[in-house]
């Protein structure tokens, strides 16, 4: 059945709508831990966490590739990006920083022994 030019660009605009910014989940719920992305704020129990742009960049990244492991190197390149030249154990002094803000409610980041770290799934 062929398509009416009308329709056929109706349905590339739909497309394209649904993988653009706009539709992006804008929060993460995770057990007790709420991410709003858009006002870039972290709750945990109802209760605002006070976090750097970079454990906020590290939680929402992990939080929105829940189950899957990243390296130190990985995360430094998705998080901080290609020009970071700074040691690996960034990632780790991030990931203690954050366990200490979120407190034992939130025990859902994982170190993966030898590997790097992952967001369990709650």
């Amino acid at each position: 059945m062929p398509y009416v030019p009308a329709e056929l660009y109706s349905r590339i605009r739909r497309v394209e709508w649904s993988r653009s910014d706009f539709a992006q989940q804008e929060r993460i719920k995770m057990g007790p831990l709420c991410i709003d992305l858009a006002a870039h704020e972290v709750t945990v129990d109802g209760r605002s966490r006070q976090l750097t742009h970079q454990e906020f960049a590290l939680l929402s990244f992990l939080c929105q590739n829940r189950g899957r492991v990243f390296s130190r190197r990985q995360l430094l390149e998705r998080v901080w990006g290609v020009d970071y030249y700074g040691s690996s154990r960034t990632v780790d002094i991030h990931v203690r920083r954050l366990r200490m803000k979120l407190g034992p409610t939130v025990n859902n980041l994982e170190t993966v022994r030898g590997v790097g770290y992952k967001m369990k799934e709650p």
